[in-house]
């Protein structure tokens, strides 16, 4: 993630990448985003998608980029952007900073292709929380899913299931 900010070409896309990594919300939903959100170290928002509230404590890095933000939108130029010219310049990010757009995904029984975006970035913080195995219902509470199936497929097992084998006793 370091190299998607670092090849960020502005300080409000260095924002959105650090809060989408720290925070797993939606594009829209940080792109709606005012200081009226912010509260003590908190992030409260009614998610766009489903409408869940979504509550957190906000990381350092999060922080360290909201400090001294001008009161109002956190993001004002980007959400004035069409969601298609975001979208094609985060492409451009990702090409910048040596992240393949085209992924296998191997967990199952048949390896897949798929395709990174901006979401994908949310699907790093549920993966990430659970790689530290943070509980299921931390994780889903803090992303506003309700429902187990959907939340299922946000999550990567990869490394935990490899350190879960690497502990079993050697023969």
């Amino acid at each position: 993630m370091r190299s998607l900010i670092e090849a960020a070409d502005s300080d409000e896309w260095k924002g959105l990448i650090v809060l989408a990594c720290q925070t797993g919300l939606r594009r829209g939903d940080l792109l709606a985003l005012t200081h009226h959100n912010v509260n003590d170290e908190w992030l409260t928002i009614q998610t766009g998608k489903t409408g869940a509230v979504v509550s957190m404590p906000l990381s350092a890095p999060c922080l360290a980029w909201l400090q001294d933000r001008p009161s109002g939108q956190l993001f004002p130029a980007l959400a004035k952007v069409k969601a298609a010219k975001l979208s094609l310049r985060f492409d451009e990010i990702m090409g910048k900073a040596d992240v393949p757009k085209v992924v296998v995904i191997i967990p199952g029984d048949v390896p897949k292709v798929g395709s990174r975006s901006f979401h994908s970035l949310r699907h790093s913080f549920i993966s990430w929380l659970a790689q530290m195995d943070v509980n299921a219902d931390v994780r889903m509470k803090l992303s506003g899913h309700s429902s187990e199936a959907v939340h299922a497929g946000y999550t990567d097992h990869g490394d935990a299931l490899k350190r879960a084998v690497a502990q079993l006793p050697t023969l």
